[in-house]
């Protein structure tokens, strides 16, 4: 049986046509989460995203800010667990895109469709989703795994 889409084409989400981005993870952002949603939920939520997306061969970006000045740690254990190999790209910038390595991570998935997860909807989800839609990405933020 053959499909009536093309999974590359296709105008919906599909493993190959979209790419995983999650930016700032890190304890440090964690510890000042003010949600109804826990800190706790959100971190089972990435941890179980990052699964689905490897499960599905979907590439996937990390992103910290601010390990290699010594402001901030690494990506939370726990999540780091959860993507064996994708090593996080550190930035300077609060907005992902504006680093030249994160920008290069992300085009060089090939895909044009993003689904965004950022620990802080107002910094990590908001700057990276304006700039990927000016840049020609179609955008999916991730409710869960960015508490409001």
């Amino acid at each position: 049986m053959s499909s009536i889409r093309d999974p590359f084409a296709d105008h919906l989400i599909t493993p190959q046509n979209s790419a995983l981005v999650l930016i700032d993870y890190q304890k440090e952002m964690f510890e000042v989460i003010r949600s109804e949603t826990s800190a706790d939920l959100v971190d089972l939520n990435v941890c179980l995203l990052a699964k689905a997306a490897k499960a599905f061969d979907r590439p996937i970006v990390l992103s910290t800010v601010g390990v290699g000045f010594g402001f901030n740690g690494p990506t939370r254990d726990s999540i780091l667990s959860e993507l064996n190999g994708i090593e996080p790209i550190d930035r300077s910038s609060m907005n992902a895109f504006e680093d030249q390595g994160f920008s290069e991570a992300v085009e060089a998935t090939d895909r044009k469709r993003l689904i965004i997860g950022g620990l802080h909807t107002e910094i990590c989800l908001t700057n990276a989703t304006n700039t990927a839609l000016k840049d020609g990405y179609d955008v999916s933020g991730t409710a869960d795994v960015t508490p409001a």
